[in-house]
């Protein structure tokens, strides 16, 4: 029985050896790509410019234009801000116009109102004063009628009292002459 666990373990020893796991492969594998003998390529490639340029020419330029594209972006929110600036200032002139339309338009329909008490006032005023004229001279009136009426009476209680008077003395002598 020794014998042949020994035996059984002999062939998967053999397999390990044959078929290596698959991280010693990869490892394997990387080890052999990394070799000293391994050869490597690449390439470059360069733009002609011509005989009179040069790299601190193309260098210039490049730096050139990269502080356009800078300065242009940096002006860029500056535009942006003055536009949104134009729009919120036209906006509040808008505000502000319709706030003084509305405040005007509510100061006149309370000067209008205002006026319109007024002048209901003087009317009213003026009515009452005409009436307290109309009533002193009523009464004025009134006063003088009754003032003659009562004259009048009195001449017609004279009358009358001469108008007795004298039946009084005409039935008096009548009776006398007979």
């Amino acid at each position: 029985p020794g014998g042949l666990a020994r035996g059984g373990e002999a062939p998967a020893a053999a397999a390990v050896a044959l078929n290596p796991p698959l991280l010693l492969g990869i490892l394997q594998a990387l080890a052999d790509m990394g070799s000293v003998g391994a050869r490597r390529e690449t390439q470059t490639q360069t733009d002609d410019y011509g005989e009179n340029s040069s790299l601190a020419l193309r260098l210039q330029q490049i730096d050139d234009s990269h502080e356009r594209a800078v300065e242009t972006e940096r002006m860029a929110p500056l535009k942006n801000a003055e536009e949104r600036m134009g729009a919120f200032q036209r906006e509040c002139e808008t505000r502000m116009r319709h706030e003084m339309e509305e405040a005007v338009r509510r100061v006149r329909e309370h000067e209008v109102g205002q006026a319109r008490l007024e002048e209901s006032a003087k009317h009213r005023r003026q009515l009452s004063e005409s009436r307290e004229q109309l009533e002193r001279v009523h009464a004025e009136r009134l006063r003088k009628l009754r003032a003659r009426e009562e004259s009048q009476m009195e001449r017609v209680r004279a009358a009358e009292t001469a108008l007795e008077r004298a039946a009084y003395d005409h039935r008096q002598r009548l009776p006398a002459q007979p």
